[in-house]
């Protein structure tokens, strides 16, 4: 099954990062979604807004509901390409041991990732969930940014972002010879 079978295509509403929360959340009750891709100003996706986000970084801490959407949205999103397969989006970071599933399975809405990690887990265990989902992939990356973090800082030193990406290509040159080259050898005297 590819994305494109899971994705709404007709229509899908987004706003802006200086948009105003109470104006997102009346635009997710008009069109019954709940949750909105927030767009920079140049057009890139920059995070989502969720009903969630709208409870909890909101009306609980008391906010103004004129608080720029940019202040309580989740970042950090991922895209997929509509013709990726479903088992290649699947979720590969284990939820934490205590996470509790926020969606139940009567939902009308798609079941989140998140809460079928959930259950994949209650269902076959963390260490057999692990294998079947390829956590090994995942703590090969982790090892390398943290090697990355070490070597190199825990920031990228430009600004623009093809500058950013070419320091980034350096760095991971760098690292890759520095893993190639390996531990020095060690004699005992």
């Amino acid at each position: 099954m590819n994305a494109s079978e899971l994705m709404t295509t007709d229509q899908v509403w987004v706003c802006g990062d200086d948009a105003d929360a109470q104006e997102v959340a009346r635009l997710m009750c008009d069109h019954d979604i709940g949750a909105m891709p927030v767009l920079d100003s140049s057009g890139r996706l920059e995070g989502m807004v969720t009903d969630r986000d709208l409870t909890c970084r909101l009306i609980a801490p008391g906010l103004s509901y004129g608080t720029p959407v940019r202040e309580i949205m989740s970042l950090a999103p991922f895209s997929v390409h509509r013709d990726a397969d479903v088992q290649e989006i699947e979720a590969i970071i284990p939820p934490r041991k205590n996470a509790k599933i926020k969606q139940n399975g009567n939902s009308s809405q798609l079941p989140l990732p998140r809460d079928e990690a959930i259950r994949g887990i209650r269902r076959v265990g963390r260490k057999e969930w692990k294998k079947e989902v390829g956590y090994h992939r995942r703590s090969l990356a982790e090892t390398a940014m943290y090697r990355m973090k070490c070597c190199f800082g825990d920031h990228l030193k430009n600004h623009l972002i093809e500058n950013q990406r070419t320091e980034t290509r350096i760095r991971s040159k760098i690292l890759n010879k520095f893993t190639h080259l390996g531990l020095p050898q060690f004699e005992w005297s």
